[in-house]
């Protein structure tokens, strides 16, 4: 588990079927490469409560169990008796990560991988999709709630998370908001429910997600139904906008922007810390899978330079430094601690397939392209020999791929791959990922062969998206919020 696993495709399926996984499998494992795990046989151990921790743009080089100089104390204890994942990774914008979470299918199937739901876009989650929360109402998880951000889509109440399986809602439902001024676009956007919650501008919005978090988690004991929490705090997404007191627990940055950014991401930790602590003092905490992670990597132009390093690139690239996050799990009655380093390439897609194993909720009728990665963690079954991708598509026309397959990662930046001119002016780089994470260089011209075979993985992969999946449209000129940004029922 502290080194990667190249072994042959059957001898992974092999180590699953022994571990009583049920496995399927697309040709070529390309693009709609599928591993899905069965329910987790619990015996006498009683169902798990499952939280699902989600940070804002927090970059690999953010947390101080990395090595960054950013104070993350908590973090950093918890995660010396966690499973850390070493290549973990996210897609590279806000909402097709979440996508990809809530649904355990990469987003290009639906048309949610292009890029972020902006003010004004009509589309959100199509409600044919089986979300985590969908999920464990089907599996008997009576208590279903979703803390903080959605972004999932906001012009339907049907997009709404109240819609999708969860129970209970506070937060926001675009991208972002002020910390102090709870709007977007001039508009009030913090809800529980379906209902606006107004008179909160001037309380800091971190502190009242944690808040909300410590009052539901209290509400919960040993001797209540099992729950699914899914915290989704805004930090430390931009704008820089945080309390003195997590500044100066950085006062050694000297550059002012990653100070602040440096407390934004303290403050999480803050907020994380006050959930571990319910947790214990309710004792929760023996049975509670947590999963840590960030929806993908940092924005340097207000988290500083060194946010994703020692990684290339940063957030809405395809580079490492886009999508390869901080992530951890720790789930101590399932035997998921100790502080391990998870080397496997695992990600963003495989949460709900995992955690849905661990509580004993059956497969429904979607194909689930994450995989299961108990047996994984557990030491039962090598990684998933399998591709990773990433997408970001632009209005222009123009978008950015990537593969990642056998030790190499190809990028392509250019014209759509359904473009009848794709290749005029395309951008190809390959790299040899696991022996080169900075991506420093690049051997496309010495490989046209390896360069033309990952560019079918890609052109697979890239036709996933239905055509009556792409949602992205145009923004109506005359657009404006709803009130309180609350679409009509």
């Amino acid at each position: 588990m502290t080194t990667p696993i190249t072994a042959p495709l059957r001898r992974y399926q092999r180590a699953i079927a022994l571990a009583g996984i049920v496995v399927g499998l697309c040709a070529g494992c390309t693009g709609g490469g599928t591993v899905v795990g069965a329910a987790e046989p619990l015996g006498a151990l009683s169902r798990p409560n499952v939280i699902i921790v989600v940070a804002d743009d927090l970059g690999f080089n953010d947390v101080g169990y990395n090595g960054s100089e950013v104070a993350t104390p908590r973090l950093d204890a918890w995660i010396d008796d966690a499973l850390r994942f070493s290549r973990f990774y996210s897609n590279v914008v806000c909402s097709p990560t979440r996508a990809g979470l809530m649904t355990g299918r990469w987003p290009i199937r639906f048309g949610m991988m292009r890029n972020t739901v902006e003010p004004g876009e009509t589309f959100g989650l199509p409600s044919d999709e089986e979300t985590i929360a969908e999920a464990f109402a089907r599996g008997g998880y009576r208590q279903r709630a979703l803390i903080g951000k959605w972004h999932l889509g906001d012009q339907r109440q049907a997009y709404l998370p109240n819609n999708n399986g969860f129970t209970s809602f506070f937060g926001h439902l675009t991208g972002g908001l002020g910390y102090f001024i709870h709007e977007r676009e001039g508009v009030n956007d913090l809800h529980r429910d379906f209902e606006p919650v107004l008179g909160t501008n001037g309380q800091y919005l971190t502190h009242m997600l944690a808040d909300e978090a410590v009052a539901y988690l209290e509400s919960r004991g040993a001797d209540r139904d099992p729950f699914l929490l899914y915290l989704a705090p805004f930090n430390p997404h931009r704008p820089n906008e945080t309390l003195p007191e997590y500044i100066d627990a950085n006062s050694g940055i000297t550059d002012s922007t990653r100070r602040t950014h440096a407390g934004m991401v303290t403050a999480f930790d803050h907020l994380f810390g006050r959930v571990l602590d319910t947790l214990e003092a309710r004792g929760l905490s023996d049975n509670t899978i947590v999963v840590f992670m960030s929806d993908n990597g940092g924005d340097i132009e207000y988290a500083g330079a060194n946010a994703n390093a020692p990684l290339r690139g940063e957030k809405a690239t395809v580079f490492e430094g886009g999508m390869r996050v901080p992530a951890a799990i720790r789930w101590p009655a399932g035997g998921l601690r100790g502080g391990t380093v998870v080397d496997a390439r695992v990600g963003y897609i495989d949460v709900m397939p995992t955690v849905m194993a661990a509580a004993g909720v059956p497969l429904g009728d979607r194909t689930l392209d994450g995989v299961n990665l108990l047996p994984v963690l557990r030491g039962q079954a090598p990684s998933p020999t399998r591709d990773w991708f990433a997408y970001i598509g632009a209005r222009n026309g123009l978008e950015s791929l990537s593969v990642t397959h056998d030790g190499w990662k190809l990028i392509r930046r250019g014209r759509a791959l359904s473009d009848p001119d794709a290749e005029e002016g395309v951008q190809y780089l390959l790299f040899r990922i696991d022996d080169d994470p900075s991506e420093a260089n690049d051997l496309a011209v010495a490989n046209p062969d390896v360069v033309a075979a990952l560019r079918e993985r890609l052109a697979t992969f890239r036709a996933l998206e239905p055509e009556d999946g792409v949602r992205r449209r145009p923004i109506d000129p005359n657009w404006t919020p709803f009130p309180n940004w609350t679409p009509p029922a």
